[in-house]
């Protein structure tokens, strides 16, 4: 299985953040599925054509829920933007949910928040998203549903905000957390381009400075600390100023925050500490800040987040647990209970939009066919080409085992998918649904 983001190997963990990489130890061989089996998931399997929201019955799940996860088992299946898209509309539109959350960094989202919010216009709103992999939020799927949330915001009384919740581009929340502190006084901007100074000792992006801490050569852990707090010092102030000073104010409070679990997840990678949880806990403390953000008119605060299975699942039902792994999709269901819905996404084979290394451009890759006993596998001898299996309840027997699951992240080579691309999974506890595409097609970069 994928470690991950697990630190202890420099670079070469680094690289496991988002390309799923692993080896074929506990890969886990299943007996083929019985005909009965296949056909109580047969029977439980909802074929849709277009929209799973509208056209089974999940919609009446997420709507009775305050937060919802949609997953995917690659970063580059264009069926899974579309259909994650659908269902956000859906939320939005029909069921008042006011948040959509990203795997994506937060000063790269922040542009796009204000686009679909109205302040602020632009030939491309999604051209912040210029880091690798930028394919992942560049794409004609994003830029639909960004323009349908600016045209929905126009005409709501409540307006719905784009947000990201990952930390890994260092830079871009520094230079955000600063430009605030600098506008608003002389003293204040001076002693955020100390801290600023710091990590720019160790040269630029947290690849720079994630070795050079480990070995002890710039520490910049008091100075990220600070920062947050010269931010946080600001807020009385902001709400004393109104509506749009209020949203900077929590638009540079999220980027230093996003500056000190930064600080941390990169110097933690390279000192051998578990990153990848780092990281996730992270996410979490996100999803809490815009929900209170949202609520603090005293307003119901829902919110959608578009991440990877392996952070929307549970991980307390994968072998991430084995490795000391947890994950957003665990933290939410502890937080918030049965008020959360975690979606899953599935493909048995097709195409993907993935790089051959950290780093890299965006490539046509396919995607063979999921190997004999996995979960997509199994699906696929149902011969229907979408379906979704509601896994709340009653859920299919087969769907009890540990069974293993394709994991396909940004690096990815076709080759070395077998060793690499894999986890196991007790399906049925992982997700609350799981939506199957049964053959899929790459997402394509804008500007391709």
């Amino acid at each position: 299985m994928a470690n991950h983001g697990r630190a202890g190997a420099g670079l070469i963990v680094f690289l496991c953040v988002l390309s799923a990489c692993g080896t074929e130890q506990g890969f886990t061989r299943q007996e083929p599925p019985t005909d009965a089996q296949v056909e109580e998931l047969r029977a439980a399997a909802l074929p849709f054509q277009a929209d799973p929201a509208r056209e089974t019955l999940l919609g009446q799940d997420l709507a009775s829920v305050d937060v919802v996860l949609l997953g995917e088992d690659t970063h580059g299946t264009r069926e899974f933007y579309e259909l994650r898209s659908r269902i956000t509309q859906y939320l939005i539109a029909e069921h008042g949910f006011t948040a959509v959350l990203i795997e994506g960094d937060w000063p790269e989202a922040s542009p796009v928040n204000a686009y679909v919010r109205g302040e602020e216009d632009g030939p491309d709103p999604l051209a912040g998203f210029a880091s690798f992999p930028n394919w992942m939020w560049r794409n004609e799927e994003v830029r639909g549903l960004v323009e349908w949330m600016r045209a929905h915001n126009a005409q709501a009384p409540r307006k719905v905000g784009f947000y990201g919740l990952d930390l890994q581009n260092l830079d871009a929340a520094l230079t955000r957390a600063v430009a605030y502190l600098e506008g608003i006084s002389p003293e204040s901007g001076e002693r955020a381009r100390g801290y600023h100074a710091c990590f720019r000792r160790a040269g630029r992006g947290g690849e720079a400075y994630g070795p050079e801490a480990a070995r002890g050569a710039v520490v910049c852990t008091r100075e990220a600390a600070q920062l947050l707090e010269d931010v946080e010092a600001q807020r009385s102030g902001a709400e004393q100023r109104g509506e749009a000073a209020l949203e900077a104010w929590f638009d540079a409070r999220e980027s230093a925050r996003a500056v000190k679990d930064g600080e941390a997840y990169y110097r933690g990678m390279y000192q051998g500490e578990n990153s990848w949880n780092i990281r996730d806990r992270h996410m979490l403390g996100v999803l809490q800040a815009v929900t209170e953000h949202h609520a603090r008119t005293g307003q119901r605060a829902r919110v959608i987040v578009w991440a990877h299975n392996t952070h929307v699942g549970d991980a307390r039902a994968t072998s991430m647990a084995a490795q000391g792994d947890l994950n957003l999709g665990e933290l939410v269901r502890t937080q918030w209970d049965r008020s959360t819905f975690l979606l899953g996404f599935t493909t048995y084979e097709g195409a993907v939009t993935a790089a051959s290394s950290w780093g890299g451009a965006p490539e046509d890759k396919p995607l063979a066919p999921a190997v004999e006993g996995s979960y997509e596998h199994l699906f696929h001898q149902l011969g229907l080409p979408r379906f979704v299996v509601r896994l709340r309840g009653d859920t299919p027997e087969v769907l009890q085992h540990l069974r293993s699951e394709r994991a396909v992240g940004v690096v990815f080579q076709p080759s070395l998918e077998r060793a690499g691309n894999y986890l196991d999974a007790r399906m049925a506890e992982q997700f609350d649904a799981v939506i199957h595409v049964d053959r899929s097609t790459r997402v394509l970069p804008l500007g391709r």
